[in-house]
């Protein structure tokens, strides 16, 4: 259409240029009506134009349109195919969670199937156990009551090995150097029974090797020095409360070197020792039980560091017990936490009176085992060599001799026994040595590893502490002069090392705590590990 508007316009001209020079009226009519005639067809052509060029205009709007609808299109595209592969990859993420899922389950079906196996196993355990205590009950000729009893006592096992009713009597903010001993089982302390290793005969003699007992034999033999005795008839104990109470103070004491259980039964079976002489003949069987359980339970829950640490670190105990006896009195006032409890009242059956009674001439025992006494009692001892037992304050002044007696006579058995046992507390003092160091305290003399020798520390202890306290035993009880003897002898081998130390300079012979007193609340008590010799 514009090339032929274009020809239609150079034909105008032309014809235009025609009409200026032809002069005939006619061709110029002629001429006219044909420039209108290709005027019209040019305004046709042109608005013919104008119509497209809308028609393109639009097309163009379209176009743009088109184009966007493209682009978004794609976009659309893009994040539908982005979603299909989070989807497959989802899909993938099932199937492996699936075959987890189903593998997890046959695991979980087939430890179903094992533990209803081994809860079979435990019920079938437990009703065997059962017959066996009561196989162990005719054993040892245990009348009904008993066995209800100790029935009762196993089936609360869990409150005495695990301790909740006594607890809260455990002080806080105080150094302990050894741990907590495992509870022994009310079951364990039974199948000891059967593998008794140790007569009663052998019990009242100072020749027994403790350290090759386990500690549940311990047990069982501390039940035996009671049964010797006939005290759970005589004076109407409990044997399940009893042996609950004897499991609970077993788990009291600590892991320490020298103070611990170990310790505690040596002392018992030295004061089984002292009664089978001919003591217990001459005293009531209330008095052979307070002197039996005092020597139990004179160290209990020993911290392993002794009074004067106690007070120069300004420890809970010795702000509850202003200074004084500190850590005695904390062992006797757990042995009748232990006992104000129903699962180990093994006395409930006493009158007030009676209680009362106990209860006296055992916190009298125990304290006097606090060395800061020690002269002073001893004094007294040797004031008083005619005692009338008939007299309650001369009765609990013979208790007071024999309990410290016995917490000190380690050297009055084998030597190869009093070795170890020196050993063991010589370990004691040093780690409470080296922890007064650590703290930045004055180191106590005899605790000092780098100054002090054991042969010395011995010598010096026998002939400061022991010698008299045994001459004036033996003047006051002539049953204990044998044991005099054997203190004398063993005095004798130390000096021998002694000699031997300061002759070779110290070789073969194990470095230990110096002369002042190695009393029993300020040294160690050896666990029954078997020490390694040194």
């Amino acid at each position: 259409a514009m090339d032929i508007l274009k020809q239609v316009e150079v034909l105008i001209e032309k014809v235009r240029g025609i009409g200026e020079v032809r002069e005939a009226a006619s061709l110029r009519r002629f001429e006219l009506n044909t420039l209108k005639a290709l005027e019209h067809i040019l305004h046709s052509i042109r608005a013919f134009n104008e119509e497209k060029e809308e028609e393109r205009r639009k097309l163009s709007a379209v176009m743009r349109q088109v184009s966007i609808l493209f682009k978004d299109n794609e976009e659309t595209l893009n994040k539908y195919k982005e979603a299909r592969q989070r989807v497959q990859q989802m899909e993938g993420d099932t199937v492996k969670a699936r075959n987890d899922v189903i593998k997890y389950h046959g695991q979980f079906t087939h430890k179903t199937i094992e533990c209803e196996q081994l809860r079979a196993q435990i019920s079938w355990l437990s009703t065997d156990l059962k017959e066996k205590q009561k196989e162990l009950w005719s054993l040892v000729n245990l009348n009904s009551s008993d066995s209800a009893e100790l029935d009762n006592a196993v089936t609360t096992n869990d409150k005495a090995q695990t301790l909740v009713f006594c607890r809260n009597t455990v002080p806080r903010h105080v150094h302990y150097l050894g741990q907590p001993l495992a509870p022994l089982s009310l079951d364990l302390f039974l199948r000891a029974t059967s593998a008794r290793r140790v007569s009663r005969a052998a019990l009242k003699t100072v020749e027994i090797d403790t350290f090759e007992l386990d500690e549940a034999e311990m047990l069982l033999l501390v039940e035996d020095m009671f049964r010797e005795y006939d005290l759970f008839d005589k004076l109407n104990l409990s044997v399940g409360k009893f042996r609950a109470f004897l499991v609970t103070v077993h788990s009291r004491y600590r892991s320490n070197p020298f103070h611990n259980f170990h310790h505690a039964f040596c002392v018992t079976q030295m004061m089984f020792h002292f009664l089978s002489l001919g003591i217990a003949d001459r005293i009531s069987s209330m008095d052979i039980m307070v002197l039996l359980l005092s020597a139990v339970c004179h160290d209990l829950d020993h911290p392993g560091l002794n009074n004067g640490f106690q007070v120069a670190t300004c420890s809970a105990l010795s702000l509850v017990y202003n200074d004084t006896s500190v850590l005695e009195n904390y062992h006797v006032s757990c042995m009748f936490h232990l006992l104000s409890h129903p699962e180990t009242d093994f006395m409930n059956k006493f009158e007030p009176a009676a209680k009362k009674e106990f209860r006296s001439k055992v916190v009298s025992s125990v304290l006097s085992t606090d060395m800061a006494r020690h002269f002073a009692i001893l004094k007294d001892l040797e004031a008083n060599q005619q005692m009338d037992m008939t007299s309650p304050e001369e009765a609990k002044l013979m208790f007071m001799l024999l309990l410290k007696c016995a917490d000190v006579s380690n050297e009055v058995r084998p030597f190869s026994v009093c070795c170890r046992w020196a050993v063991n507390l010589m370990d004691e003092f040093f780690a409470q040595g080296d922890l007064e160091a650590e703290l930045g305290l004055p180191v106590t003399p005899f605790m000092d590893r780098k100054k002090v020798t054991l042969p010395k520390m011995q010598t010096g202890f026998i002939d400061g502490i022991l010698l008299p306290l045994f001459t004036t035993s033996a003047a006051i009880l002539p049953e204990l002069e044998p044991c005099l003897g054997r203190l004398k002898s063993n005095r004798a081998r130390w000096a021998e090392l002694q000699l031997k130390e300061e002759g070779t300079a110290g070789a073969g012979v194990r470095a230990a705590a110096s002369a002042p007193p190695s009393d029993s609340h300020d040294g160690p008590k050896a666990g029954p590990r078997t020490p390694e010799p040194r």
